[in-house]
């Protein structure tokens, strides 16, 4: 089996044959490569580089395991730190950090990044601390444009939420 290494700031993945103990090959990504995460559908390593580009912005480079090369580089927000992978519909998803952002990265290669409008970051909105639900202002007269409801699984109304205890 091989084993791959993001060599941080020497901008690049190293491959390790594991059998063997021997370095295989070095593959040159973006800026500050970082957390690693491999997709077995695609056979294909993505490579999240945190390290801001020309223009800012962070990267995710995608290497073909087969032959060890970056086959396409996608620009996503800031600093992403953390992937995932949605196995079912094969969708990698970056946390990126410094532009408090989520990106999708197609199949296909392209990406389309989600981030949160200021006011839905800055909103008060319901939180649960130690097993109690915390409305916060969510309710109040300071914060009248939003409502909170308990919805079930299908997503109908199944309680209208206010502060207090009940």
């Amino acid at each position: 089996g091989l084993l791959y290494v993001a060599m941080d700031f020497m901008n690049w993945i190293e491959v390790v044959d594991l059998a063997h103990s021997q370095l295989v090959d070095t593959v040159p990504v973006g800026n500050g490569p970082g957390r690693l995460l491999y997709n077995s559908i695609n056979n294909k390593v993505y490579c999240a580089n945190a390290g801001l580009t020309v223009n800012g912005g962070g990267t995710v480079s995608v290497m073909d395991c087969s032959t060890h090369t970056v086959t396409t580089t996608i620009r996503v927000g800031d600093e992403p730190v953390d992937m995932a992978w949605y196995e079912a519909r094969n969708r990698v998803f970056t946390a990126n950090h410094g532009g408090s952002s989520v990106s999708v990265l197609l199949d296909a290669g392209g990406a389309v990044a989600e981030t949160p409008s200021a006011e839905v970051r800055m909103t008060n909105a319901a939180t649960v601390i130690r097993g109690v639900l915390v409305l916060g202002a969510v309710d109040s007269r300071q914060n009248t444009a939003y409502r909170t409801e308990l919805l079930d699984i299908s997503g109908r109304k199944v309680l209208a939420l206010r502060t207090g205890w009940s």
